[in-house]
């Protein structure tokens, strides 16, 4: 339950930073609502109101708006703008907490003006503080770190120690969110610094608790981990067993990441054993499912359910919506490895529809994606089509929230780059003015007073050429902020096309479920790829197919994608020989592209297809340019294919060429390794005289890497070779290769 763990881990980041005022509020609540009606001093009273609507701002923001409001009220009859200032903050403060921006960001900037007229400094350091939570939850990052940086300067003035180390802890968070790992980890160490100096057990776990999760994501899970026993140990010696909870999931998490199966379900069962004594249903119902994607990982579907579906029974009695969501999505993928596609569906419909009600864009996306899968599996073209662009449309939305941030990072370091050239500027027209100073006092001295017009004359050309430079600077970095722009744009389309054709991709995990000992070792050239595999299993027999389309980069992704999609029309539920396959995709690639007529797109596909039939132990082969290469005893024989690719206008004497397709019948023992190929590998230029491999050294490669059966060891062998035969050269085409066995039943 990766998503809702996540989302369940935050809630301590809120919780341990203000725990320790909520258990003091109480007190201070009581002893201020005491002390209020016996005032014999109104300027005291007002203080106190507008301290008690600071301390309800959280847990009862409706009452602290109420006190803010009779502050002001009372502020204004005795002419105290002091305690006006305070209660406008207050109430800006109030609105944030509300979720009313506008609202917020409008008592907020009258706060601002009314503190500084009144000389409040800690009013004005809570409104910046504000307001860089209104900039933060709004995703301007650049302008939310530039108003925490004002309140931490102010609060640093006052000697207001605490909200110094909470401004660094936000000031983390945001530089966290943006991928400036640097900062995010100097401002979490900055604020822990200062709660360890405090000996302040709340703020040391949720200044460690955010380092660790950076760590983690950044993948240094070792890191991570250490962070974590430390917090453990803090909470263990605080006595808070919410806490400690929450930490043995976090731990486990890391050790889930680390494949450390047994490591991770030890701490998911003691996070769940402290969840139950805490009566903390949220937290047990994480715990259930975390444990059910342990079993799910190692194939105990039927353990793996049962933990699914205690997940959902207890996150239904403690209304927790997000992980109602998260145990419905994972019951619909056990039974989708179940094959009970009517049940999977109802879990998925019921997932998505809680999903739609509460507005979680990420969980209606992980819906779509789980609906095409479903849909595809059961050949439902309409309903595949329809969840498949929903799915895209969700994806958009998430696309949008996460480019926001990456724009904002690129805008930080621009407008901090900026600022060091207009620094560097600032400083040379101090120099000149002070050289011309200088030059001018020389002048009136030496060359009376038309040495020293003229020397003014000088400072007006001068002036006048800074003038330029510094226009001339801005209108270069404005036409650069736009090229970088742009250039942003067309590499985060590009990165979010890979997305899409990775999802079109089948699963590696189904395909070695049918196939023995299956790899493939995929690698594109550019972020998108021509090259693709495909595959359709059938009772008896399985189809593998290894396209190499025309091109690279964006034509040829456009084209894999047709080419999937295609196959997928063609193969439903028959079983088709594979030559059959071939010329059937050829005339349905001419037609579309209207290639017949001559059109301006005569793109093709190179293409080995095999049917697999383990029973009978053998392969049907056809190929169009991509051919197969089994070896048996470290023998490789190679199969060639038909000379011509499916697709393109092939024509002899002004008459197009007829292509058909054959298909040939292979015996495959036990121990022999079958590969599927384009020529990426083959065509890469390398070795001393900087040319393409031959077919033959290919194959000698292919009977090195038969000796070992690890999948992975046999991905890094052909990756080592590909590396050192190209050495300098730069990669020329996407590299696909697919190796298989065919074991005994």
């Amino acid at each position: 339950m990766r998503i809702g763990s996540c989302i369940y881990r935050s809630l301590i980041l809120v919780w341990v930073v203000f725990c320790s005022a909520v258990y003091s509020q109480s007190k201070i609540i009581d002893s201020l609502q005491q002390l209020i009606p016996h005032q014999q001093n109104d300027t005291l009273k007002v203080n106190s109101l507008n301290r008690l609507a600071l301390e309800l701002r959280i847990p009862l923001p409706e009452k602290s708006m109420q006190h803010a409001r009779e502050a002001m009220v009372l502020s204004k009859k005795l002419n105290y703008p002091k305690g006006v200032a305070k209660a406008t903050v207050i109430i800006g403060g109030v609105f944030l907490e509300l979720g009313k921006y506008a609202e917020a960001m409008e008592y907020l900037r009258k706060g601002i003006e009314l503190c500084d007229k009144s000389g409040d400094k800690h009013g004005k350091a809570k409104a910046l503080y504000y307001t860089g939570h209104i900039y933060r939850n709004q995703f301007n990052y650049y302008t939310a770190v530039k108003k925490y940086t004002e309140a931490l300067n102010l609060f640093k003035e006052i000697g207001d120690l605490t909200n110094v180390a909470i401004s660094y802890y936000e000031l983390g968070k945001v530089y966290s969110y943006v991928g400036n790992s640097p900062e995010a980890l100097k401002n979490h160490y900055a604020a822990l610094k200062i709660y360890e100096k405090q000996n302040f057990a709340n703020g040391m776990m949720a200044v460690n608790i955010n380092i660790a999760i950076h760590y983690s994501e950044q993948g240094n899970l070792d890191e991570s981990l250490k962070l974590e026993f430390i917090t453990l140990g803090i909470a263990q010696k605080a006595n808070s067993k919410k806490v400690v909870g929450i930490t043995y999931n976090n731990i486990g998490e890391i050790y889930f990441k680390k494949n450390n199966y047994p490591q991770a379900l030890r701490y998911y069962r003691a996070s769940l054993e402290i969840c139950r004594e805490t009566k903390d249903g949220e937290g047990e119902a994480v715990a259930y499912g975390n444990i059910g994607n342990i079993y799910e990982q190692q194939f105990l579907y039927t353990e793996a359910m049962a933990m699914y579906m205690h997940s959902l029974k207890v996150a239904e009695e403690a209304g927790d919506e997000e992980e109602l969501i998260e145990a419905n999505t994972n019951i619909a993928k056990v039974y989708i490895w179940k094959k009970d596609y009517s049940k999977s569906e109802m879990h998925l419909e019921m997932a998505l529809k809680k999903a739609m009600e509460i507005g979680k864009v990420a969980e209606i996306k992980g819906c779509y994606e789980e609906l095409t899968r479903l849909y595809k599996l059961q050949n439902k073209a309409k309903q595949t089509f329809e969840s498949y662009s929903q799915y895209i449309i969700y994806s958009d939305s998430l696309y949008n929230e996460e480019n926001t941030k990456r724009v904002t990072q690129v805008q930080m370091q621009y407008e901090f780059d900026k600022k060091v050239a207009a620094d560097s500027i600032k400083n040379m027209q101090e120099q000149k003015l002070k050289d011309s100073e200088i030059n001018a006092k020389i002048a009136i001295i030496e060359k009376g007073k038309t040495q020293f017009w003229l020397v003014v004359g000088g400072l007006v050309l001068v002036a006048l050429a800074l003038i330029i430079v510094i226009n001339r600077f801005r209108l270069t970095n404005k036409q650069k902020n736009i090229i970088e722009r742009q250039n942003f744009q067309i590499i985060e389309s590009i990165n979010y096309s890979r997305k899409i054709q990775d999802s079109i991709l089948p699963n590696l995990k189904e395909m070695q479920e049918h196939i023995d000992n299956l790899f493939v070792f995929y690698k594109p050239k550019d972020i998108v790829s021509g090259d693709f595999y495909w595959y359709k299993q059938f009772d008896k027999c399985t189809l593998l197919a290894c396209v190499d389309c025309t091109g690279h980069g964006v034509p040829g992704a456009f084209m894999s994608t047709l080419g999937s999609l295609l196959l997928d029309k063609l193969v439903l539920d028959g079983e088709f020989k594979p030559s059959e396959i071939l010329n059937k995709l050829n005339s349905e690639i001419i037609r579309i592209l209207h290639q017949q007529s001559g059109g301006a797109i005569q793109d093709g596909m190179d293409i080995s297809i095999c049917l697999i039939d383990k029973h009978n132990k053998k392969i049907s082969f056809s190929g169009a340019r991509n051919g197969i290469v089994i070896v048996k005893d470290q023998i490789a024989q190679r199969y060639k294919a038909s000379n011509l690719s499916v697709g393109g206008n092939y024509r002899k004497d002004g008459k197009a060429v007829e292509r058909n397709f054959e298909t040939i019948e292979i015996p495959v023992a036990t121990g022999d390794w079958v590969y599927m190929y384009t020529d990426g590998f083959i065509e890469q230029l390398g070795g001393a005289e900087g040319r393409p491999m031959n077919h033959q050294q290919f194959e000698h490669t292919l009977s090195l890497i038969s000796t070992n059966e690890n999948p992975e060891e046999k991905c890094k062998a052909l990756q080592t070779t590909l590396d050192a035969w190209r050495g300098h050269n730069t990669r020329t085409d996407d590299v696909l290769v697919i190796g298989f066995q065919l074991s005994d039943d």
